[in-house]
């Protein structure tokens, strides 16, 4: 069992401030995928409805709607498996070639989806309407934008007619969208198949712990254990260097932060970004108003970490320590970030005020080994005398 199927974050909101002004929308559709209880084993059946009217403001309301839930959640980033048995990568390949419209490469989608909803281990999967959506963050003529795929329960808040077409915005359930996936066309484009490039699909599994559309999608987690603690620590460090905070608490919070991550890694059990709030709220003073908002940093700054992630005590621990070397590679070290400060900070390891240079003290075994190797000043014909 991976580890997005025995834990479960709860749902995190991101900033107002980040939702979009506008989107350029390209397309629209949305498809039902029901059971058909008529039928033995009450299998899914899809129906197609017509492309959304792109004057009507509701439709363009709902998809602003849509594409803001979905960048509220918490997700997991990911890569098409390759080799895989998905027809998700051909479909998209095809669409951006322009191959297959719209319509029929949602359609497409729509029976992947149906043809994993039918198998016996989900005959307790709930459908729902799924809604498809391509659209653009910017006129750019090279921008092949966004593939949106969610699908919505029908307490959801979105209303459909007998066409399918969006009818009227209601106050929205965020839980309600049960399971969704962002492609982002760009990176796919230039990065599939090898999968070289940054992670070009993310994806929520809602309340539901069944991997579905992981599964009929044909997608696998981009963002390994380690690049998830490692990108958290980049994170947290960001986070609380924006809260106000003396170095002192900083240092403590990360401190924490590292514990707690040491503490799921004995325990061979994850973690998520819920937790790690939480690790974090406990530190900073009471009322603070960055309080509960580190999961919005997370998401508004795009960190790829997946919602749940398995830390090991070797990954935990580099957060206490930052590696130093030069572009040439003369020299590297490791050092405490406890230990690290400025003149007269009392650290033992100093920074210039101009973050140019360190000072390392040595011990008198380093001072006798490198007095060995490289002798002493009056020694050196290196230098100008």
């Amino acid at each position: 069992m991976s580890v997005s199927e025995d834990y479960h974050e709860d749902v995190v909101e991101s900033s107002e401030e980040s939702v979009p002004n506008s989107l350029l929308v390209v397309s629209a559709i949305t498809a039902g995928l029901e059971r058909d209880m008529t039928l033995t084993g009450f299998p899914f059946e899809v129906s197609m409805g017509k492309l959304w009217d792109l004057k009507s403001q509701t439709a363009l309301d709902f998809i602003v709607r849509i594409e803001e839930r979905f960048r509220k959640r918490n997700k997991f980033h990911g890569y098409f498996a390759n080799p895989t048995s998905s027809s998700t990568p051909g479909n998209l390949r095809s669409y951006i070639d322009e191959k297959a419209t719209f319509s029929q490469t949602s359609e497409q989608i729509m029976q992947g989806l149906k043809r994993v909803g039918n198998a016996v281990e989900r005959g307790n999967l709930v459908g729902g309407n799924v809604v498809i959506v391509h659209y653009k963050a910017s006129a750019d003529t090279d921008d092949l934008g966004r593939f949106l795929v969610v699908l919505v329960s029908k307490k959801s808040g979105f209303d459909f007619d007998t066409d399918l077409q969006p009818k009227k915005l209601n106050p929205i359930d965020t839980d309600a969208l049960r399971q969704a996936a962002l492609f982002d066309l760009n990176l796919f484009a230039v990065s599939y198949p090898k999968n070289d490039g940054d992670s070009y699909l993310h994806f929520i599994d809602g309340k539901s712990k069944s991997g579905f559309f992981k599964e009929a999608l044909g997608c696998e987690d981009a963002t390994p254990n380690r690049e998830s603690v490692r990108n958290l620590f980049e994170a947290v460090n960001a986070f609380v260097s924006e809260c106000g905070l003396p170095r002192s608490k900083r240092e403590k919070i990360v401190s924490k932060v590292t514990e707690h991550l040491k503490q799921r890694a004995s325990e061979k059990k994850p973690t998520g970004l819920n937790e790690i709030q939480q690790v974090i709220d406990k530190e900073l003073p009471v009322n603070h108003v960055k309080k509960g908002k580190f999961c919005v940093f997370v998401n508004d700054n795009k960190y790829q970490i997946n919602s749940v992630f398995e830390p090991t005590l070797p990954d935990a621990s580099k957060g206490e320590s930052v590696e130093i070397s030069d572009v040439s590679k003369n020299f590297s070290c490791k050092v405490k970030l406890s230990s690290l400060g400025y003149e007269g900070s009392g650290k033992p390891v100093l920074l210039d005020d101009d973050l140019n240079y360190i000072r390392i003290p040595l011990d008198d075994a380093d001072r006798e080994a490198i007095l060995l190797k490289v002798g002493k000043k009056d020694d050196d014909d290196s230098i100008d005398k």
